[in-house]
């Protein structure tokens, strides 16, 4: 009988230690330490860093310059024909029925001498003579012939020029038998304008068959 509650108390006083055992092994998996819930502390949420688009390179707009206005051109209106000078036209019997034609303005007529010959109003021994003939100095002076056309006649011409510088001292002109010149008493120099002004007289009267 003894022994029947030996082996009761052993046996409860094992299963109560397992029990205790038991509880142990909860409450030291439960956290030591309970405490209140506390708030938690909030995670500071990082905002994505927003990153502008690159814009696209636009190329820059042309500034318009307004076209350059241009004045309308004026009506050209073509200049005036410049009158041409009224030329008077004088005749002069030089002898025989040789007949010169000349532009009154450059030439007169001069009979100091008891006969006619024409005389230029601005050059000083351009005198047209008509068959005057004389010598002149071979030493002093040269001649050069050669045939020009004046107003539809051939007509020889020699250029009497001093050796010495070249100038012209007389024109001699010939036409058949006619022969005139161009020179003055002094043997003096006859300018390039005297000898222009001296072809235009014997055109004008070769023109006319050296008649009036």
């Amino acid at each position: 009988m003894r022994r029947n509650k030996l082996a009761l108390f052993f046996t409860v006083s094992l299963v109560l230690s397992i029990f205790l055992s038991a509880c142990t092994i909860e409450i030291n998996v439960s956290p030591k330490d309970t405490k209140p819930d506390e708030p938690r502390t909030p995670v500071e949420q990082v905002q994505p860093t927003t990153v502008p688009p690159t814009p696209t390179d636009v190329p820059p707009i042309p500034t318009e310059i307004p076209p350059t206005a241009i004045p309308p051109t004026p009506t050209e209106i073509p200049p005036s024909p410049t009158p041409m000078p009224v030329v008077t036209l004088g005749v002069v019997d030089m002898g025989d029925g040789f007949w010169l034609t000349y532009d009154t303005a450059l030439w007169r007529i001069n009979s100091d001498r008891g006969y006619n010959f024409l005389q230029s109003k601005n050059y000083n021994g351009c005198n047209f003579q008509y068959q005057f003939g004389h010598g002149m100095d071979p030493n002093t002076f040269e001649a050069n012939m050669s045939p020009k056309t004046f107003g539809g006649k051939e007509i020889k011409v020699t250029r009497w020029t001093r050796i010495s510088n070249g100038d012209l001292i007389l024109l001699a002109f010939y036409y058949g038998s006619e022969y005139f010149s161009v020179e003055g008493p002094k043997a003096e120099t006859l300018p390039p304008e005297c000898e222009a002004q001296a072809y235009d007289v014997v055109t004008l009267s070769a023109e006319k068959g050296f008649k009036p």
